[in-house]
Parts: C-alpha cells; sequence; structure tokens
C-alpha cells in the first residue's frame, strides 16, 4: 500500500515534518495503524485521523517510538565513534567535565549505547573525565524502564561474548555498574521547561520533525542555547537547524551543527570602546543638521549624511583630521576655536561670514574612552532654522541641537552601562544556575547509584530469598526424615519390672532447631536380666540422627552375645571406629538383674549417672569407666556393680538436660540432685516432670539442646511380673 496521499495531508494540514522520517519506517507505521483501525485506503485513514484524535496521538506515539534494541542505527555510531567524541575529547584536558544531553530518550537505548560506545571504545575517558550522559523524557515509566530494565539473554548474549558491557542477572542481561553510573536519567519537557545549559553534546534524534513548526522552532532554539561555545548539536535525518550562526557538517546522515558564537551575556563583556563608538554612529543619522564626529585631537570618526551633503565631505573623509579639512568659513572657525573647545565642558559656538554657524562640545568623558566631540554647522537662512523655530537665532539652533545631541549621547551610554550591570547579573544568575545544574547533575548522578545499588541489592534479596526458601525446604525434608528416625531411637521401655520402676522422658528443642542424635532401648535378656542404654552422637541433623540408629542396632546385635557392659561397649567401639563414622557417641550402659536388684554399671563417656542412696539421703555421681565411642579402637571398659535398697534411685540423662538454663546459672548435675533428694516419695515419672519443668523454666521458656533421661527406682511394695525374653521398641 502507498501512502502518498496520507504523507501530503499530514505534513500540509498537520504541519507534520515526516518528510524528513526513515521513509522504511514510515511506512511500516503507516502501515500498522491503517490495518489496526479497518481502513482500506490511505485516503479513507485520513479521514479517520480527522474524526478521531486519538488515534492521531497513537499515531505519533508509534512514530516517536525509538529504537528498541543496542546499536540499532549503525551510521549514528560511526558519526559518534568516528567524529563527536573525538572531537569532544580532543577540546577537553583530563579532569574537565563532558555533558551529554540525549532529550526525549524513551526507554534508553540510544543513551546506553552512547554509554557502552565511551565504557568499550574509549575506556581510558572513563577515569580521566568527568563523563556524564543526561538522558531525560516526560514520560516517568519509560524512565523508569530504562534506569532498571533487563535484557532477554537470547536477544543480546551475542553482544555479551564480544565483551559488551553487559552482566548475567536474574531475569535476563544487565548493563554493568560501570556503564550505568555514566548514565543519569531525569523527568524534563524540552519543549516547555528551560532546557540544560553548557552542555557539549546534544543528541535529538526523531522527535523535531513531530513537533509543530513554532514548537519546533522554540526547541531548537533551546537545543543551542543548551550548548556550550563549540559544543555540538547532532539532529535526525535530514532535520535543518534553521540559525544562520551554527556551521553544518556536510556529507553525513546526520546534521551536525558546531555553535560558534557565546551566549548574548559574553558578548557584552566582550565589547571594546571601538564596538561602543560604531553602536553611537546612528544616532547622528537622526539630526537633520550637518554633523560630524572627532575626537580630542579632531581625527573625523563619522559625518551624518547632512553633512556629506551640505558640507561636500565625502566617506573618505572618516579618519581624516578636520584641522587639516577646511571648506569655506566654517572650517576657519573650527580652525581657531576647535583647540581650546574641545578641552571645555561647556557647548562652544561660533559665528562666521556666508551664514554659517558651528557648534562644539565634548560628548564623553568614560575612563578607558577616547574622548570624542559631536559639531554641528548650520546655516543661518537654510530652511532647517526658519522652519524650527523662527524666533530663535541659528547659534540658539545650533546650541539646542548639540545639547540634544550630547544627551542622546549620555542617555546611550546609561543603556550601554545599565546593559553591561545586566550582563554582569545575568552572568552571576548563569553562573548561579550552573552550579544548581551541576548539584542537581550530582544529585541525579546519586540517585542512579543509589537505584543502581537499590536495584542489586533487590536482585541480591531475591536471590536470597530464593536459596533461603531452597535451603527451608532442603532443611524441613531432612528435619522430616530425622524426626522419622529419632522415633525409631526413642521406642518406648517397660515401666514396671519386678520391684523397679522405670520412668523414661524425652523433650525436643524449640522447633527450629535440628534433630538430635539422642537415643535410648530397653530390651529383655536371658536369665532375668534386662538391658538398658542411653546414648548421644554429636551433632545434629539428618547425620547425627543416622549415626545414633546405627549405634542403636549394632548395639541390640551384640546384646545377644556379649551383654555384660565391658564386652557390649568395646565390641560396639571397635565396630563403630571400623565403620569410620565422622561422629562420636557417648553411652550409659546398665545391665540390670532383676531377681537380685542388682546393678551392673558401664559408661563410654557419657554424663554421669546420678545415684540416690536412700540410706543416706545423699547423691553421687557414677563417673565413665572408658572413653567415647567410635575414636580410637581396642578401647578398655570397666564395669562397676550397685546393689539397690528400696527408696534408691538412678537416673541417666543427656547433656541436654545438665546443661539447660543460662551460661551464669545453669541446672547442672548439682540442681538435678537437689530435686531428686527433695521428691524422693514421688512417682518417677513425676520426679521426671519436675526436673524437665525446672529446666524449661530456666532457659527462658525453651531448650536449646534436646533432652533425655531415664529414672530408675527401686520400690518398697511391689508385685512381680514375669517376664520372657523380648525385645521392647
Amino acid at each position: 500500500m502507498e501512502f502518498n496521499c496520507l504523507r501530503e495531508k499530514l505534513i500540509i494540514e498537520r504541519d507534520l515534518d515526516i518528510a524528513l522520517l526513515d521513509e522504511a519506517k514510515l511506512d511500516r507505521v503507516l502501515g500498522i495503524r491503517v490495518c489496526s483501525t479497518g481502513c482500506s485506503s490511505d485516503e479513507e485513514y485520513a479521514e479517520y485521523l480527522d474524526k478521531h484524535p486519538e488515534e492521531y496521538r497513537s499515531l505519533l506515539l508509534d512514530l516517536l517510538k525509538p529504537a528498541e534494541n543496542f546499536f540499532s542505527d549503525h551510521s549514528l555510531i560511526s558519526l559518534f565513534n568516528d567524529q563527536l567524541l573525538p572531537l569532544l575529547l580532543a577540546k577537553k584536558r583530563p579532569g574537565d567535565r563532558i555533558r551529554i544531553w540525549i532529550p526525549q530518550c524513551g526507554i534508553g537505548y540510544i543513551a546506553y549505547d552512547v554509554a557502552m560506545l565511551i565504557w568499550k571504545l574509549f575506556p581510558w575517558s572513563i577515569c580521566e573525565y568527568d563523563i556524564r550522559v543526561l538522558a531525560t523524557d516526560t514520560d516517568e515509566e519509560k524512565i523508569e524502564k530504562a534506569r532498571f530494565q533487563a535484557y532477554p539473554e537470547d536477544q543480546f548474549s551475542e553482544l555479551s561474548a564480544k565483551g559488551w558491557p553487559l552482566d548475567p542477572a536474574a531475569n535476563g542481561l544487565k548493563l554493568s555498574r560501570d556503564v550505568r553510573k555514566i548514565v543519569v536519567f531525569g523527568n524534563h519537557d524540552v519543549v516547555h521547561q528551560a532546557p540544560y545549559s553548557h552542555i557539549d553534546l546534544v543528541f535529538s534524534v526523531g522527535f523535531l520533525p513531530l513537533l509543530e513548526k513554532s514548537q519546533r522552532i522554540r526547541v531548537q532554539s533551546k537545543l543551542v542555547y543548551a550548548l556550550a561555545t563549540n559544543g555540538i548539536l547532532a539532529l535526525g535525518r535530514g532535520e535543518i537547524l534553521n540559525l544562520k550562526l551554527e556551521e553544518s557538517i556536510e556529507n553525513r546522515p546526520f546534521s551536525v551543527f558546531t555553535k560558534q558564537v557565546p551566549h548574548t551575556f559574553e558578548l557584552a563583556e566582550m565589547e571594546t570602546p571601538v564596538h561602543l563608538q560604531a553602536t553611537r554612529k546612528s544616532l547622528f543619522d537622526k539630526v537633520h543638521a550637518p554633523t560630524i564626529l572627532m575626537d580630542e585631537f579632531g581625527s573625523i570618526i563619522y559625518c551624518n549624511p547632512a553633512a556629506e551633503r551640505e558640507l561636500g565631505m565625502e566617506a573618505d573623509s572618516v579618519n581624516r583630521n578636520i584641522l587639516d579639512w577646511s571648506p569655506k568659513e566654517l572650517f576657519v572657525i573650527i580652525e581657531k576655536s576647535s583647540r581650546e573647545a574641545l578641552m571645555l565642558e561647556k557647548i562652544v559656538c561660533a559665528d562666521c561670514g556666508d551664514g554659517w554657524i558651528a557648534a562644539l562640545a565634548p560628548l564623553s568623558r568614560t575612563p578607558g574612552m577616547e574622548r570624542m566631540t559631536a559639531t554641528v554647522a548650520l546655516r543661518s537662512d537654510s530652511d532647517s532654522v526658519r522652519l524650527s523655530n523662527p524666533s530663535m537665532s541659528a547659534c540658539d539652533v545650533a546650541t539646542q541641537l548639540v545639547e540634544l545631541i550630547s544627551d542622546m549621547w549620555h542617555y546611550d551610554t546609561e543603556v550601554s552601562q545599565l546593559r553591561k550591570q545586566a550582563a554582569v547579573i545575568t552572568e552571576g544568575l548563569y553562573s548561579r544556575t550552573e552550579e544548581l545544574n551541576r548539584l542537581s547533575e550530582e544529585v541525579e548522578t546519586r540517585n542512579v547509584e543509589l537505584q543502581i545499588a537499590n536495584d542489586e541489592l533487590k536482585i541480591l534479596i531475591i536471590e536470597r530469598e530464593n536459596a533461603t526458601r531452597e535451603l527451608r525446604l532442603a532443611f524441613d525434608r531432612e528435619h522430616r526424615i530425622a524426626e522419622t528416625l529419632q522415633e525409631t531411637l526413642l521406642t518406648p521401655i517397660q515401666e514396671k519390672l519386678d520391684g523397679l520402676t522405670i520412668a523414661v522422658k524425652y523433650r525436643a528443642a524449640y522447633e527450629e532447631a535440628d534433630v538430635g542424635g539422642d537415643f535410648y532401648q530397653g530390651v529383655w535378656l536371658p536369665k532375668n536380666r534386662f538391658a538398658l542404654a542411653l546414648g548421644d552422637v554429636s551433632g545434629k541433623g539428618l547425620d547425627a540422627a543416622m549415626c545414633a540408629s546405627m549405634t542403636k542396632y549394632m548395639m541390640l546385635g551384640f546384646l545377644s552375645e556379649t551383654p555384660d557392659p565391658s564386652g557390649m561397649l568395646s565390641r560396639l567401639n571397635d565396630a563403630l571406629v571400623l565403620y569410620g563414622t565422622e561422629r562420636f557417641v557417648t553411652l550409659c550402659y546398665l545391665l540390670l538383674d532383676v531377681k537380685a536388684h542388682d546393678v551392673y554399671y558401664g559408661s563410654a563417656g557419657h554424663e554421669p549417672p546420678i545415684l540416690y542412696s536412700a540410706a543416706t539421703g545423699e547423691t553421687s555421681l557414677l563417673y565413665p569407666t572408658g572413653s567415647i565411642l567410635g575414636v580410637e579402637a581396642k578401647n578398655i571398659y570397666g564395669v562397676r556393680k550397685i546393689s539397690l535398697i528400696p527408696g534408691d534411685m538412678i537416673l541417666l540423662y543427656t547433656d541436654g538436660l545438665s546443661e539447660a538454663g543460662s551460661r551464669m546459672q545453669p541446672l547442672g548435675q548439682d540442681g538435678i540432685s537437689r530435686i531428686l533428694r527433695k521428691h524422693t516419695s514421688e512417682e518417677p515419672s513425676t520426679i521426671l516432670d519436675i526436673i524437665y519443668d525446672t529446666a524449661t523454666e530456666m532457659s527462658g521458656g525453651k531448650l536449646s539442646d534436646d533432652a533425655a533421661s531415664i529414672l530408675i527406682k527401686r520400690e518398697d511394695d511391689f508385685s512381680r511380673i514375669s517376664g520372657s525374653s523380648q525385645l521392647f521398641g
């Protein structure tokens, strides 16, 4: 489909300079818009635009839509790489500021193009110059997207592989921090707001042709104003800058202009007395009497048209001395009086023959400037005198004219001084504006750095949350497995034997803690013997639970062959050493003779059981009879025999109970012993409840480690319970 009619309508009626846009892009956008509205031709779509203002806005947005890929315009990249940046760097010294402004940056591709080129092709410039790329747009959403956008890895991985500064991120690729800190994004409306200032390079690509003509001219002026002297303005394809003070570079797909003149206030500072003299010449053109302007030495600076006409002075009279030029009586009078008159502050009038009146007056006493004098010559019979005021003499008229010229001169001098003062004020305001802009840029830079850091922090937080979630899931799985294993380690034990009562209690630490390695076991053996064991594996978690399970079932395997404490502990130790577990095990083992109420005791480095004697009312510790299991082979373990009388008690426990409480005030073996001595009349299960409640209270409401314990008590009155060899658990 061709769009000739539509193009003409947009250019003529809408004043859109679309003829300067890339033709392929224009046809593509127009084709999409025509199809989306259901129009069958460009004429129909042109009528549709007149009836639907919202469609016209959508068309403009599509035409303004920026590139969506890095380095999409290779001619722009070539221009920047081959000419613009080298030109900028050639005019700068190390440490100088370089400011590049990209108005209407969209989602930031061109801005990042420039920053990446600086980083990749001129890496040394990053360190040697203070470089900032100011990217602005009126759409805050685009700016926010540009600041934090991640780019699809499948589209940009090739650039990353070639060394361009794109780093992997959680959701694609992101520009490296070194590149992002060069670019400062901000919200700015170049059409209605004041422009930035002292910019070295302005990229204005693609949006100027779509502005109305008046807006386009205003924006062009702003962009030129924004430039520093010798700054560069790069416009889109075919765009023309309607300012004669600029010089374009030909044979480029982009129009490039270099600013050759400074700002207005800089012109005022550069003016010299010669310039000031030239500006005064036009004053005398308004005087109808023949008038010449000369300096204090008599050299003619200027003569007005009346002097050239009536006195016969020619243009080449300028720069001649009036004393060397004497036509008729006028110059005789000047010759006689000019030297004296030029030194006076008042107006000097002289009369001469032939009807001529000459008047001279000093015009300037400005320090540093040459003193200048105006000379007026009138014929007494001239029409100018008679018609101006018949009652006045020619001398009065000449005097009045000189006074008028003098007033005009001094008035213009005052205006010039005011102009200078205004220039000074403007310069001060400009300096303050420049400082504010600099501070604003620094704030923007800090904001960008904070946003980059915040962006990276968000990514780290997300990654940490994901890792924590995965770790938590793994922990939960391990915890459930360990709990399942531990359930097999804490099997029930028969509470009543002949004359003996056994109470068992286990309390896990707070919910978040790892599963521990505590285990206990009770099993009947032949000849009315009952084996009772309480153990603790070093460490926490699944590994500790697995080691505890392995130790328990090894022990059960050895009990049928060597039930005595010495032999069973020795075999168990050697087996654990042979297995090569990295954990060690403490174990307290009791072999009970149920008929005789004798206890054969052996301990492999376990917490000392507490023995309460009913005969003395005191408690004592049953210290280990050998070292811990699983460290060194061929260990020997001793055996101790204890005969229980009614009321005697033996408490087996793990370190989770004895170490409960605070570091300054633990429960300890002394605290447990006090509770045993105080509650001898209570049931064993009640005594254990009291001990655990005390430990929990001293620990601030929750134990920091798992705690297992077994309490054996010889009762005064009992009923025998016969039992055969069986395994409880």
